[in-house]
C-alpha cells in the first residue's frame, strides 16, 4: 500500500497531521528497482512517478483489505483540497476563562 504524504516527509500543516497516515491501495509491484526503491501499477490518471523509496510502501496482508484506491485531489501548490461532508459531533472545551467550540467533521473522499 502506498502512503499518501508523498510530497514532503514532515506534514505541513496541522490538518495533513492528522490524515497524513493514510494509505492507498494496494497496488500491484511491477519490478524491484533497487534494494530500496519499487515501480507500482498505480492508476492511469495518476499524476505521480511510479517507482517509490520502501518508507512510503506498507506490505499489504490478507486478502480483504479495506483502503482508499481513488487518489485525493491537489491544488495548484500540491496541497490536499478537503471539502466537508458533514458534522460528526461537537464538544466545547474550557480554556481558561473562555469556552471553545470543538467540531468533528466527516470529509469529503477520506
Amino acid at each position: 500500500m502506498l502512503n499518501s504524504n508523498l510530497t514532503s516527509s514532515f506534514p505541513q500543516n496541522k490538518w495533513e497531521k492528522q490524515i497524513g497516515t493514510k494509505f492507498y491501495g494496494p497496488y500491484q509491484i511491477n519490478k524491484k528497482i533497487s534494494q530500496v526503491a519499487y515501480s507500482l501499477s498505480l492508476l492511469n490518471k495518476s499524476s505521480v512517478h511510479n517507482v517509490f523509496h520502501v518508507s512510503c510502501l506498507k506490505r499489504a496482508l490478507g486478502e480483504h483489505q479495506s483502503t482508499q484506491t481513488t487518489l485525493l485531489t491537489l491544488d495548484e501548490e500540491e496541497r490536499i483540497i478537503l471539502e466537508p461532508e458533514g458534522i460528526i459531533s461537537n464538544r466545547e472545551k474550557k480554556l481558561r476563562s473562555r469556552v471553545v467550540k470543538e467540531y468533528l467533521i466527516k470529509w469529503k473522499d477520506l
